[in-house]
Order: structure tokens, then C-alpha cells, then sequence
């Protein structure tokens, strides 16, 4: 019984501390949850064509313009 209680608690803590380590180097942003899909291209300062301007600013980019971007 005693082996068993410390391989919960051995497996708990290791849990613990993969999550605490996970959370402080992910960048997730909440608000990107709420992004619908609409089909209004944007260009991002970066030379990127973006769906819409709520996925460009999710990845934290900002509009150069609207519209595709234009290459070459």
C-alpha cells in the first residue's frame, strides 16, 4: 500500500511541475480563441498575408495594410 501511495504522489508532483514549467514558457493568447474565420486578407508589417486582421494581431503582428501583400 505504502508503494503505491508514494507512486501517486511521485506521479502528482511530476505533473505539478510539467505544468508549471509549460505555463511559464507558452504565449497563448485567450483572445485568439474568439477569431472567426471571415475571408478579409490583411498584410502584415512583417510581408505576411493574414486570413483577417484578428488572426494578424493573435500572432501579435501588426497591419501594414488591408488586403494581400504584394511580392516582389
Amino acid at each position: 500500500m505504502a508503494i503505491t501511495s508514494n507512486f501517486i504522489v511521485f506521479l502528482l508532483v511530476g505533473l505539478f511541475t510539467i505544468m508549471i514549467q509549460t505555463s511559464a514558457t507558452d504565449d497563448f493568447n485567450p483572445i485568439c480563441l474568439t477569431c472567426k474565420y471571415r475571408d478579409e486578407p490583411v498584410c502584415g508589417t512583417n510581408g505576411v498575408t493574414y486570413g483577417n486582421e484578428c488572426a494578424m494581431r493573435c500572432l501579435g503582428v501588426e497591419l501594414a495594410h488591408v488586403g494581400r501583400c504584394q511580392y516582389g
